[in-house]
């Protein structure tokens, strides 16, 4: 058994396609795809004339977009605003009245609330808009599982137009 010296033979590289690196650089700073990752995915991504998230939008016409988009306006409007409270400035939605329902009206207004953000991610809106989306839904729920607090939150807390306002916030409406 011989012990290390500390030396690799240069023919050890010879057929490794990472030995071919550029002055200054170890063999293992190149990525497969040939950039040198300096300058983050981002840049990455732009010199291949790609957005860093992706598009899932581009197979979608401006009709059916301008269709989904209207209906989900008209979603967030039922289930937030559809019925007003006569004598009073207050309106309420179907996501009130399913949360008068112990556990089964909050789930499935979570999950109606959870369409309109998946429909936008499928759009093409961006993660930072989706998560503050997922995060209005979120404290929905939350208040929404307080007994009584709840149903009053309900009244005042509106996530679904707000989610629908912060898609009116991206470029891409």
């Amino acid at each position: 058994m011989t012990a290390f010296t500390g030396s690799i033979p240069r023919d050890h590289h010879a057929a490794d396609p990472r030995s071919e690196a550029r002055p200054g650089e170890t063999p293992w700073a190149r990525r497969v795809d040939g950039s040198d990752g300096q300058a983050g995915p981002a840049a990455d991504a732009a010199a291949r004339g790609r957005s860093v998230w992706g598009d899932r939008s581009q197979g979608i016409d401006p009709a059916t977009r301008q269709r989904l988009v209207r209906r989900l306006e008209k979603m967030a409007w039922l289930l937030d605003t559809s019925l007003g409270i006569p004598g009073t400035r207050f309106r309420l939605g179907l996501d009130a009245g399913l949360g008068l329902i112990p556990v089964v009206g909050d789930v499935v207004s979570a999950l109606l609330s959870m369409y309109i953000i998946f429909t936008a991610w499928r759009l093409g809106a961006r993660w930072p808009i989706l998560a503050l989306m997922v995060l209005n839904v979120l404290l929905d729920v939350l208040a929404g599982a307080v007994p009584v607090v709840g149903d009053v939150a309900d009244v005042f807390v509106k996530a679904n137009l707000r989610n629908i306002r912060l898609l009116g916030l991206t470029a891409q409406w």
